[in-house]
């Protein structure tokens, strides 16, 4: 069963991806973002996405629990030595909150981040409100650069790793109940 969750994101253009992946490379998204989140104890954890045909996307996911709250970075224009991400630009920060009391720690790791120049990212105030008030669990994707809300390979990346992670939380919640 897929869990639900709610999106917001913040910053970037006012249009948001009309263009889509296609629903063989949104499964193949999927299988890789789960098994990698399921596979591993590592945190946070880094993951590289390669879409066939399309740019390739790096995602570092920290989580505070596993399947609860999440802070994680995407970094476009990568470097890729070695099969590891050696640089890129990081373009946006997604906030996985469920609605716990970790969400407050995640929101401060996002209001802590710094470019590579060492200025805070352009999240606002209005921001966090908005992300306090909405409806959890959330992901809610905080773009640093303009063009990042309407890449689609980005958008379907963002929505997959948030069903991954949130599907991780149903798990330990069946397991644990």
């Amino acid at each position: 069963m897929v869990p639900k969750f709610h999106t917001l994101v913040l910053g970037g253009t006012d249009a948001r991806a009309t263009a889509s992946l296609a629903e063989s490379a949104r499964n193949a998204l999927l299988i890789s973002l789960r098994e990698k989140l399921l596979s591993t104890t590592a945190n946070p954890v880094q993951i590289l996405l390669e879409p066939q045909g399309m740019e390739p996307l790096a995602v570092s996911l920290s989580m505070l629990s596993r399947g609860g709250a999440a802070v994680g970075t995407w970094f476009r224009n990568i470097s890729i030595r070695n099969s590891k991400v050696v640089g890129g630009s990081m373009d946006a920060v997604s906030l996985l909150l469920s609605g716990e009391f970790l969400d407050s720690y995640v929101i401060e790791a996002a209001k802590a981040w710094r470019d590579a120049e060492g200025n805070p990212l352009p999240f606002t105030a209005e921001w966090y409100e908005k992300i306090n008030s909405a409806p959890k669990p959330l992901l809610a994707n905080l773009c640093v650069v303009q063009d990042v809300a309407i890449d689609p390979v980005f958008a379907a990346a963002s929505e997959l790793l948030a069903q991954s992670f949130f599907e991780l939380r149903d798990r330990q919640q069946t397991v644990a109940g």
